[in-house]
């Protein structure tokens, strides 16, 4: 399946017009999640700056599929987040 990862932030919206081939949407979520952690490893400040705002997982024909809060503590530190830090977009 083709899925989208759309930056939403509070002022303005920063649109995947790539996407990528995952497998299926559990796949999608954890590319996300280790992205988002890789970043925050790499760049503390840039966490600190996302406050608001959401990374938004749609499939090829513009379903929203899931979305991460990009502020979710459980995202900083390796371990799993909790489930309940993904909105279900069904």
């Amino acid at each position: 399946m083709h899925c989208y990862f759309d930056l939403v932030a509070p002022a303005c919206v920063i649109t995947d017009r790539k996407g990528v081939e995952v497998a299926d949407l559990d796949q999608a979520v954890q590319q996300a999640l280790r992205a988002i952690r890789e970043t925050c490893e790499e760049d503390p400040a840039t966490a600190r700056d996302w406050t608001g705002c959401e990374l938004k997982i749609s499939d090829a024909s513009g379903v929203l599929l899931t979305s991460v809060a990009l502020d979710d503590p459980a995202l900083r530190h390796r371990g799993q987040p909790p489930r309940s830090g993904l909105a279900s977009g069904h």
